[in-house]
């Protein structure tokens, strides 16, 4: 599995609301709190699956 797909797979366990595809879910703001924390768990998901210590650009976040 990709890097990117495993931070995702990750990110979406620690906040499952985010991205979420059941029907009738409430949509969430790429700004809010929401986003900011699904954002943080990817980027913890990756730092700890990489030896990549760089900060990671906002411009490489698959969302």
């Amino acid at each position: 599995m990709e890097i990117n797909q495993r931070c995702c797979a990750i990110a979406d366990r620690v906040e499952p609301r985010y991205r979420s595809q059941q029907p009738g879910a409430r949509a969430y703001s790429c700004t809010g709190h929401v986003a900011k924390l699904w954002g943080a768990a990817y980027e913890g998901a990756r730092l700890a699956l990489t030896d990549d210590s760089q900060v990671i650009d906002d411009n490489d976040l698959p969302f």
